[in-house]
């Protein structure tokens, strides 16, 4: 199954006030990323739902944000 995730910041204004902290979780939370990418995870692929939210469940910025997930009806796998 294929599925896009929406990251949701946890307010409107992050990206302008965020603190010293949440950047440093977020530096993390790109690391987590860049090493999936890295591994060709491009498009989230996973056999469920589930097994998607325990991948995501290892982000560090898991307590900061939140994702939405919606599960992908088509897929176009390119030439």
């Amino acid at each position: 199954m294929d599925f896009f995730v929406r990251l949701v910041p946890p307010r409107t204004t992050f990206a302008q006030d965020i603190s010293a902290e949440e950047q440093e979780i977020m530096q993390r939370h790109g690391a987590f990323w860049t090493d999936l990418v890295h591994k060709r995870i491009g498009v989230i692929e996973a056999k469920s739902e589930l097994a998607l939210r325990a991948l995501l469940e290892h982000d560090p910025a898991i307590n900061l944000i939140h994702y939405e997930i919606h599960r992908m009806r088509a897929v176009h796998a390119g030439q």
